[in-house]
């Protein structure tokens, strides 16, 4: 069972990495990654894939997130959620004075272009150092600022101590501070304490599998064919790309007219288009990356192999 994709339903209480190393292990596979890290505190979807399939996350790490949220209003920790030590409160007059009106236009107010600052205990990186090692051994440091881009906040509950959120926003955003963020605009601390990623691109919770009830059949596996256009070819036009003298930069066109022509039929991002070549028998063999030029001529594609 190798070259596999599946959505993973991350539970709270241990790391990505920690869910991956399980993966690796009930799937007997020696290479895994997953597209977005989601931190201990938070569950949800968390897509893995395996072995060649690893190829894929490359082109597929711009999609937006969905995540719900839930925030307290009143203190704040050093790691800016629940699992943190907290280094500072409010008052609890503070808190009460804060009206459901103010909130709610406050936190609507994110919309759109967020700029922010990561948290210190997270896996940014600064002069080569990620920055929770930096934080552990309580070195003072500048973090970076960041750019997200929040595409839609629906307020799912809210009182004056707390409120839930469903949030879309841009790859790489931290919820964390996010949250951090309405808490500073509201001139209060809030702080993330639960978390669940929805959607990760084109990954939905309803895909997802718990690794509780981790059994390996085909079912468990995420069809990518719902992500990218599946072209059909034949084994001698498969083997007529590998044998060209340098088979990961190829002209289709000096190979298969017919498989130029079915990669012309696809929608172009950035004068590019990604598919995945299959064999008659519909067994997945190549990721083939296919550039065009400006006046919309097919140019050459980059190859690399699945199966």
């Amino acid at each position: 069972m190798k070259n596999k994709v599946l959505v993973l339903n991350k539970f709270k209480g241990k790391s990505s990495n920690s869910h991956l190393q399980i993966i690796k292990r009930l799937m007997s596979v020696k290479k895994a990654g997953f597209l977005g890290t989601l931190d201990p505190l938070a569950k949800g979807v968390l897509p893995i894939f395996t072995d060649n399939m690893t190829k894929l996350i490359k082109y597929l790490d711009d999609g937006p997130k969905v995540y719900r949220l839930r925030a307290i209003l009143g203190f704040k920790t050093d790691t800016l959620d629940i699992t943190g030590k907290v280094i500072a409160y409010n008052k609890l007059k503070k808190i009460n004075d804060l009206s459901k009106d103010v909130i709610k236009k406050t936190i609507l107010t994110f919309l759109g272009d967020f700029e922010y600052d990561a948290p210190k205990y997270s896996a940014k990186k600064i002069s080569g150092q990620r920055y929770y090692k930096l934080a552990r051994d309580n070195k003072q440091f500048k973090p970076i600022k960041n750019r997200s881009i929040i595409h839609d906040i629906e307020i799912i509950k809210l009182n004056r101590s707390s409120f839930e959120l469903f949030v879309k926003c841009s790859k790489g955003t931290y919820i964390r501070s996010l949250v951090d963020s309405i808490g500073s605009k509201l001139n209060v601390f809030a702080t993330l304490c639960d978390l669940e990623r929805l959607e990760s691109g084109p990954f939905k919770i309803r895909d997802s599998i718990d690794i509780k009830n981790f059994q390996i059949s085909e079912e468990l596996f995420f069809d990518i064919s719902n992500i990218f256009t599946i072209i059909f070819a034949s084994d001698e036009c498969i083997k007529g790309i590998l044998r060209s003298n340098n088979y990961k930069i190829v002209n289709i066109g000096l190979i298969s007219d017919e498989l130029v022509d079915q990669i012309r039929k696809q929608e172009l991002i950035d004068n590019k288009v990604v598919n995945i070549i299959a064999t008659t028998k519909n067994e997945i063999k190549l990721l083939l990356v296919s550039f065009f030029k400006n006046d919309g001529n097919y140019h050459y594609s980059k190859v690399e192999i699945l199966s």
